[in-house]
């Protein structure tokens, strides 16, 4: 809502309902198995795939690919404009990050000057399962096409190794474990950690 010809205001509000309808509509009415969701954001589309990932009715995602993410609304404006404050924190994904059990694949440009690579170092500290590449002289809107052949093989490889870890065995375990349960000492466990 509210981002390219979409209608409306955009407003983080409406980020969390657009992807959560998303979501109803790939379970409910298309039928897509939970374990068969790799979730991918980019930039902004970032904060909604980690609210998702982090969620317990949604943590048996496959897997969440994450390329130049948004750590926190605050660290963005103050990087953009020092002058500003805010009292709430709009975009806060890296206190939803360690809530993530799915593997987490973080890729973000060293230039980067639109959202800085430290966005991307935060969420990782807080991630238990995380890959990452930083290419080097990667922007923000240029490391697809600059680095295209890498690219496309570190997702190769990314999902392969989400294929290869993730089985309806480990689900089931996770499934039935009741999510007040699920401190660090079970998800590193089911995590899938080689």
């Amino acid at each position: 809502t509210g981002y390219g010809q979409s209608e409306g205001v955009a407003n983080e509000r409406d980020i969390y309902s657009d992807i959560d309808q998303v979501f109803d509509f790939a379970l409910a009415y298309k039928q897509i198995a939970l374990e068969k969701i790799i979730l991918f954001g980019s930039s902004i589309g970032s904060v909604p795939s980690v609210s998702i990932a982090s969620s317990p009715k949604f943590c048996g995602v496959k897997g969440c690919i994450l390329l130049s993410p948004i750590a926190s609304g605050n660290n963005l404006i103050n990087y953009t404009n020092s002058n500003l404050e805010c009292i709430n924190d709009v975009f806060n994904t890296v206190s939803l990050a360690k809530e993530i059990i799915c593997p987490v694949f973080v890729v973000h440009g060293k230039l980067d000057n639109v959202i800085p690579i430290e966005h991307s170092y935060n969420i990782v500290k807080e991630l238990k399962n995380s890959m990452t590449w930083y290419p080097n002289k990667a922007t923000h809107s240029n490391l697809a096409t600059l680095y295209r052949q890498k690219y496309y093989a570190k997702l190769k490889t990314f999902l392969k190794y989400v294929e290869d870890n993730y089985s309806k065995v480990n689900r089931i375990r996770l499934d039935s474990i009741s999510q007040s349960k699920l401190d660090s000492t079970v998800i590193d466990l089911l995590c899938l950690k080689k």
